[in-house]
């Protein structure tokens, strides 16, 4: 069996995860308690925690 390792840069994958450590940081700080209660939030706040694209 031959098993080739490909790595590349820049990746739909990182891309993805880096989305969704964005997500989780803006989690935190919207609801720093750590319960999520997602009826609270207005409906700008709620796009924001779903949007899929980054904003700095």
């Amino acid at each position: 069996m031959t098993v080739h390792h490909l790595i590349a840069t820049h990746s739909i994958e990182e891309r993805i995860a880096a989305l969704q450590d964005n997500k989780r940081r803006m989690a935190r700080r919207l609801l720093p308690s750590g319960d999520i209660d997602v009826t609270q939030l207005d409906d700008a706040e709620l796009l924001r925690l779903c949007a899929l694209t980054a904003r700095a």
